[in-house]
C-alpha cells in the first residue's frame, strides 16, 4: 500500500501496494478472514464526527452498496496515481471491487447516507493484515480517514488480528504522523516507501494501562 501525499492529503490517499495491487495478480491462497458481507441491508458500526462536525457513520461494506461505491472510484481523483490505482472504467473497478470483498474485511465511511470513503484489511497470513483506505476528495483534511482508520483498526482487533502493517511515501509526512500516533513504527525501507507496522497486542495493553492509571 502506498500513500500519497497531495494538496489535499488529510491521512487519507492510501492506495494498495505491493501485496494486492491488482485484483487478478496471482492465485495463491491467503489466509482466510470473514469476508465482507452479501447481505442487502448492514446497521451502523460506529459513528464519528469530523472536525467540521460532520456526523459520520461507519458500515461494513455490502452489496447493497456495491453500485454506490464504483461510482465513488469512477469519480475517484486523481485517477490511476499509484502503481495504476484505482482502476479505470466501471467494469474494472467492479471487479477490483469483487475481489476485495472476498479477499478481507472492508468498511464504508457514510455522511448523509452517502459512500464517502472506503477502508480495508487484507490477510497476508496468520493473524496479519495490510490496511488501505480512500477518501473522496471532497472529503478530505477533515480528520475523517484518521476517524476511519481507528474504526478499522477497532475492527482488526476484535477480528482477532495481532499484526496491521501499511507503506507510505517518506516523503508523506502528515501521514506518517498520524500513523506513528496510532502506534505504528517504521519496520523497513523500499526506495521511497517505508513500511509501518502496528502489534495490536502491544497498542492494546497501552490503551488498557492508560485507562486504569486515569481511573
Amino acid at each position: 500500500m502506498l500513500t500519497l501525499e497531495t494538496t489535499n492529503s488529510d491521512l487519507a490517499l492510501t492506495w494498495l501496494g505491493r501485496s494486492w495491487a491488482s485484483f487478478n495478480c496471482s492465485g495463491e491462497e491467503r489466509p482466510s478472514m470473514e469476508p465482507t458481507c452479501t447481505k442487502n441491508q448492514v446497521g451502523v458500526l460506529w459513528t464519528f464526527e469530523s472536525r467540521a462536525g460532520l456526523a459520520i457513520e461507519v458500515v461494513e461494506f455490502c452489496d447493497n452498496r456495491f453500485d454506490e461505491l464504483v461510482e465513488l472510484y469512477n469519480n475517484f481523483e486523481p485517477k490511476r496515481a499509484a502503481q495504476g490505482l484505482p482502476p479505470v472504467g466501471r467494469e474494472r473497478i467492479a471487479a477490483w471491487l469483487r475481489h476485495l470483498q472476498k479477499s478481507g474485511h472492508n468498511l464504508l465511511a457514510l455522511w448523509n447516507g452517502d459512500v464517502i470513503g472506503h477502508s480495508m484489511l487484507c490477510p497476508m497470513e496468520h493473524q496479519r493484515a495490510e490496511f488501505a483506505i480512500f477518501l473522496h476528495q471532497d472529503f478530505r483534511n477533515q480528520g475523517i480517514g484518521t476517524g476511519l482508520t481507528e474504526v478499522t483498526l477497532k475492527v482488526a482487533r476484535l477480528k482477532g488480528l495481532r499484526n496491521v502493517w501499511l507503506s507510505v511515501e517518506v516523503t508523506n509526512q502528515c501521514a506518517i504522523r498520524v500513523y506513528k500516533k496510532k502506534g505504528f513504527h517504521v519496520s523497513g525501507l523500499f526506495g521511497p516507501e517505508q513500511e509501518m507496522t502496528l502489534d495490536l497486542e502491544e497498542t492494546t495493553g497501552n490503551e488498557v494501562g492508560a485507562r486504569e492509571q486515569a481511573a
